[in-house]
């Protein structure tokens, strides 16, 4: 289990990071924090328009990075085709990328044709 001080860190800074996506970011479509029964572990799916929304990203949260480092352990993988502006920014193994292979996608409106409605929050 995750100490307090960790856990109210952690939370104070996915706080700010969202914030942040809210008020500054032109093309994050997606941005969830997801926290394990006890916070010792976080998972955050963020989905972008394209390559320079997760750039513009990127450069907003910057200074958000030292901090999130200090208080957990981080990876990432990046799922897509990048631009070669991005491509030229990644070094190094991480963030992994793995390319589309397959997919299938249900939207809004194709759940409302069948009379079913997504999960609210």
């Amino acid at each position: 289990m995750a100490d307090a001080r960790s856990i109210r860190a952690r939370e104070r800074l996915s706080a700010r990071a969202t914030e942040i996506v809210r008020a500054q970011d032109t093309g994050t479509l997606q941005y969830d924090t997801y926290f394990n029964d006890d916070d010792s572990e976080a998972v955050v799916i963020e989905r972008f328009r394209d390559s320079q929304a997760l750039i513009e990203h990127g450069e907003n949260v910057a200074a958000l990075m030292e901090p999130i480092i200090a208080t957990a352990s981080v990876s990432g993988e990046l799922l897509g085709e990048l631009s070669p502006e991005l491509r030229a920014k990644m070094t190094g193994d991480v963030p992994q990328l793995f390319s589309l292979y397959r997919s299938m996608s249900v939207t809004r409106a194709a759940t409302k044709t069948h009379g079913a409605s997504p999960p609210s929050r």
